[in-house]
């Protein structure tokens, strides 16, 4: 083992390079199978999580889509009715806007799940008193952070508590306290309480060996029996496991949670590029460490020792390769944590990886790395030469000879997570600065709830100051709330069915939020009569036949007459295409749109002190529409940061790799080198010769990425709805910033070889 260490430590730069792209390698490996890992096992911890079904069921408003909120009595109905349901709970969400406790009032907006009376028994959680109860209407099971925050040390058992929802004040007592899960769900919640009967989320236990699917066919077949929200034709029920359910992200108004099941996808995606990278990296580094090596193993196979010894003592140098690499991956991973948790929107501990499944990974991580080094070992061993011949065991020849296979493997990999952390650079950009056909940089004043009222006199003295331009008066901006329905039409002389997202504001609204109106007229000063006037956007329009629209009754609202056309405007995601709108009129809301025409700190300051002073016992709340578009986007832009991170560790994985390589080659080459110097090779044809087959090898790396980073890169931007062209620049860019540093890092190792003299660099041959 010292031998081991003392040829290591000789060997100080190929074994540091070793170790430190093989920490990086395992590093952003073990984080993106942590992370997977964690996703795929959200609410594991449930004990019948493989039992607990949703509920949800066809969509009467929409066709071909589905709700997730049932009718009241549906799954009362099943449990009754159906042997293969043996319990339900059903879940519905409510948030506060305040907390009273021992004459204290928090401004905390704490989520509460108003739950079936068997919601412990149901899920699982660990309760923290073991008569903890869920019974009347005055209980309420609050969570150990929130006991601690507002019962300290004290135990909260007995306790009073009051909830505050708009101006609805409900008193509790606590009868117990829960612990959230370390692991991963889907359910977020602070507090519970019993609700009443009414339409909610709704799930299923179903009996042990139950055929979901067949337990669907009987709910067909019994459709007009389970209560539905129906429009007149009984719609179908459906089971989604409740792990599956983490991942559907069609719910309208989810619990709590959910993901994307392409971010699982693309991660595992980057975790094997970036392994790919780092494996490849290790191989081509053992191997022109065991290249470097072959005078010292072929004196050492003369003096008797047996090819098994030599392979034995090369085992022994990976396996303290591996284990320092291990050891400083761990560290890599500890500090990177924060960071990756930040993207992912995760909460991985560092403790995870003293789970066993953790562990079991580290050791096929080892197993795959020693085996690898024994095989590149056994085939250099096996090649050495039985008889001492000069020419077969100088290595100086041999530095030719540089792995192109795993050179350009790393540098396919590398250059095609460069090529799409351009492309979704440029989305992300695209997104950042796309006209949404309304102005971002409204602010949004949201008023209590028992405070409505007050809502026009605090936009009055808001507009007294100069620094306002507009303001406006609304139910809620674009980007926070909007009701949906459908509506019906006639299309080319049949009846068709779209879904609709309606808005509401007074007779500024639309100049407030720069709304370009295109045909017609929009609001105007006389209250009454925009009542029954609403202003459709141009998709809606070309549904109902144009501008020949004005002045008629919009479909399905006879009291409701269409005065204006305006500009689609998106109030989605740009994952989504802009749906049909209405807009109509209301004096009356919660909150304030105001739009500045000048200096920011002005108006804030201003909105702050009419604020106070109106509304003396509540804090200011209020947000800017841009954060909140971009808060949308908030996966968009993570991954963005997260592949360019990823990029770079890729680069500096394979850099590493060639850094050592064109050390290698450069020293082995020295004679070479000087003897075309003696015959009048000046220093750039020097350089253009070390670097010919580095650059070879990027542009043959180059062409190959090309069809796979197009596919992927379009495959991510099928995504969106509203997206960048994709074009050839990302990937010329791609390819000449990979070249450039490839010779960069080449030609500063090769510069030195190049400008030696070759007097003195012979004189030792």
């Amino acid at each position: 083992m010292r031998y081991s260490f003392r040829v290591l430590v000789k060997d100080r730069i190929n074994t540091i390079v070793i170790i430190l792209s093989l920490a990086a390698g395992i590093a952003c490996t073990n984080l993106v199978t942590l992370f997977i890992v964690r996703e795929m096992s959200t609410d594991s911890f449930q004990r019948n999580h493989e039992r607990i079904y949703l509920l949800k069921c066809d969509d009467p408003f929409i066709k071909g889509e589905k709700m997730f909120v049932c009718m009241n009595g549906a799954a009362e109905y099943m449990k009754n009715n159906f042997s293969q349901v043996e319990d339900f709970c059903r879940v519905n969400k409510v948030t506060t806007n305040g907390v009273e406790v021992n004459n204290t009032f928090y401004f905390d907006h704490i989520v509460n799940y108003k739950v079936s009376s068997n919601f412990l028994r149901f899920f699982t959680y660990e309760l923290s008193y073991s008569n903890s109860r869920l019974e009347t209407a005055s209980d309420i099971i609050i969570s150990a952070q929130l006991a601690e925050k507002y019962f300290g040390s004290e135990s909260p058992v007995g306790k009073h508590i009051t909830l505050r929802v708009g101006e609805t004040r409900t008193d509790y007592f606590v009868t117990g306290v829960f612990r959230k899960s370390n692991t991963n769900s889907q359910f977020s919640f602070d507090v519970v309480t019993l609700g009443d009967e009414s339409d909610s989320y709704a799930y299923l236990l179903l009996r042990d060996k139950t055929d979901p699917e067949e337990l669907e066919r009987l709910f067909s077949l019994n459709k007009e029996q389970i209560p539905n929200i129906n429009n007149g034709e009984p719609g179908q029920y459906y089971l989604e496991n409740i792990k599956q359910s983490y991942f559907d992200t069609t719910q309208s108004s989810p619990l709590g949670r959910v993901r994307e099941k392409s971010d699982m996808y693309i991660a595992t995606l980057i975790g094997l590029m970036i392994f790919i990278v780092a494996l490849f990296n290790y191989i081509g580094l053992i191997s022109n460490r065991i290249n470097n090596a072959q005078h010292e193993l072929y004196i050492r196979r003369i003096n008797g020792c047996s090819r098994w010894g030599l392979l034995k003592n090369m085992t022994k140098e990976s396996l303290i390769i591996i284990t320092l690499s291990i050891i400083t991956g761990m560290m890599f991973i500890i500090t990177l944590l924060p960071f990756f948790n930040s993207l992912t929107n995760s909460e991985i501990s560092h403790k995870i990886m003293l789970k066993r499944d953790e562990v079991l990974f580290i050791i096929a991580i080892i197993i795959l790395l020693v085996f690898f080094a024994l095989t590149s070992g056994f085939i250099n061993i096996t090649r050495l030469p039985l008889l001492s011949d000069r020419h077969k065991v100088n290595n100086k020849r041999r530095g030719r000879h540089i792995k192109p296979a795993l050179i350009t493997g790393q540098l396919f990999v590398s250059m095609i997570l460069l090529v799409c952390s351009v492309v979704i650079t440029k989305q992300t950009h695209y997104i950042e600065n796309k006209d949404i056909g309304f102005d971002k940089n409204i602010y949004e004043i949201k008023l209590p709830e028992q405070y409505a009222a007050k809502a026009g006199l605090l936009k009055d003295e808001i507009m007294k100051n100069p620094a306002v331009r507009m303001a406006s008066v609304a139910v809620a901006s674009p980007l926070q709330e909007y009701w949906m329905t459908s509506l019906s039409y006639n299309r080319d002389g049949q009846e068709a069915e779209t879904r609709i997202s309606i808005f509401k504001g007074d007779d500024r609204y639309l100049e407030t939020l720069g709304i370009q109106l295109l045909y017609g007229t929009g609001f105007n000063g006389d209250a009454t009569g925009n009542k029954n006037r609403c202003i459709i956007n141009e998709t809606l329009a070309e549904m109902l036949g144009g501008e020949t629209i004005i002045g008629n009754s919009l479909p399905g609202f006879k009291n409701l007459t269409v005065t204006g056309i305006v500009k689609d405007f998106n109030y989605n995601s740009l994952r989504k295409k802009v749906e049909p709108t209405v807009i109509t009129y209301s004096a009356s809301g919660c909150n304030i749109l105001v739009r500045s025409s000048s200096a920011t700190k002005d108006l804030l300051k201003l909105v702050k002190e009419e604020w106070k002073r109106i509304i003396p016992d509540y804090p200011p709340d209020i947000d800017l529409l841009s954060d909140r578009f971009m808060f949308m986007h908030k996966e968009e832009m993570n991954l963005s940061k997260l592949l360019m991170a990823c990029c770079v560790i890729s680069f500096i994985l394979s850099i590493a790799g060639l850094f050592r390589l064109a050390y290698s080659t450069s020293r082995n080459r020295t004679s070479e080198i000087g003897i075309r110097k003696i015959n009048g090779a000046t220093t750039t044809e020097i350089l253009l010769l070390l670097n010919r087959s580095f650059i070879v090898l990027t542009l043959a790396a180059f062409v190959l990425s090309l069809p796979f980073a197009a596919y992927l890169s379009g495959k991510w931007l099928e995504f969106y709805a509203y997206k960048i062209t994709l074009t050839a620049w990302p990937f010329i860019s791609g390819g000449f910033i990979t070249l450039a540093i490839v010779v960069i890092t080449v030609s500063w190792q090769s510069w030195s070889a190049a400008t030696s003299n070759p007097v003195e660099t012979l004189r030792h041959d």
